[in-house]
């Protein structure tokens, strides 16, 4: 066996491993990082199946994979194992079907490895196989997110970056005077530095003020993260099951959100 090919398939198979673990976690995975993290982990199997058989064995393979997921974005400890997950999932996906394809053409696995008589067709056929799983399991995501009440929604803002459950308030009408930009409103004192300027908000007791400032970027999910243009503005009190709130006038203008309403 050429070891260009071996490598090429390995990457390969790595590159496409991140590409289904970035659907289940709902988390984009730059080339840039996963590029050189999937040809590191096509050498390390190279050198398991040559020079150095222990690095077959199981521990250090766990080792890899949670060295692996690095390479998705994490904002918390919890987050992070998250994404273990997701990738440990996405490897028994891609790994099972194109082992179970390699078989079927004759190959076999080796301390761990898989050896094909053809082996960047095979990696190209577990391509298209792994490649299938990807709709269906951001659909089965988008559509969970549009029958339900509540969202994800993502804040980026001075390198801060936090995810919150929103829960979608069709009576909240809050908007920025000055911006005209929707409000959502959230629950994080840690927020607070960020400040600044207040909004008037119209409640059953009369008009208060609340801090607020425009993100960077404020993302919500469904299906897929989409950019949406809001003001930041934080309550005085804590919200009751979830962090934000959320107004229909801040969700992108999809005829599908119309199922929001509650």
């Amino acid at each position: 066996m050429y070891i260009e090919l071996f490598l090429l398939d390995n990457t390969l198979m790595n590159l496409l491993i991140f590409r289904l673990a970035s659907a289940l976690c709902s988390k984009p995975v730059r080339l840039l990082r996963a590029a050189p993290i999937s040809l590191s982990g096509a050498v390390y199997a190279a050198l398991s199946v040559s020079c150095f058989p222990l690095l077959g064995s199981m521990p250090l393979r766990i080792v890899l994979g949670l060295l692996m997921a690095f390479a998705i974005p994490c904002s918390s400890i919890s987050d992070y194992f998250k994404n273990v997950l997701a990738l440990l999932t996405a490897a028994f996906i891609a790994g099972g079907s194109t082992l179970a394809l390699s078989c079927l053409l004759g190959g076999r696995a080796v301390n761990g490895a898989l050896l094909a008589p053809v082996p960047l067709r095979a990696a190209l056929v577990g391509a298209a196989v792994v490649f299938l799983f990807v709709t269906p399991v951001r659909n089965w995501i988008a559509k969970r997110c549009l029958h339900s009440n509540t969202l994800k929604l993502r804040l980026t803002h001075r390198k801060v970056i936090k995810e919150y459950t929103a829960v979608i308030d069709s009576g909240n009408s809050l908007t920025d005077p000055l911006t005209g930009l929707s409000a959502v409103i959230l629950s994080d004192a840690e927020l607070r530095p960020f400040v600044t300027r207040p909004i008037p908000c119209l409640t059953v007791g009369g008009t208060i003020m609340l801090d607020a400032f425009v993100p960077e970027k404020m993302e919500l999910y469904a299906g897929t993260w989409q950019t949406i243009p809001v003001i930041c503005a934080l309550s005085a009190q804590n919200l009751k099951d979830a962090k934000a709130l959320i107004g229909q006038s801040a969700l992108p203008p999809n005829k599908e959100h119309k199922q929001y309403d509650c």
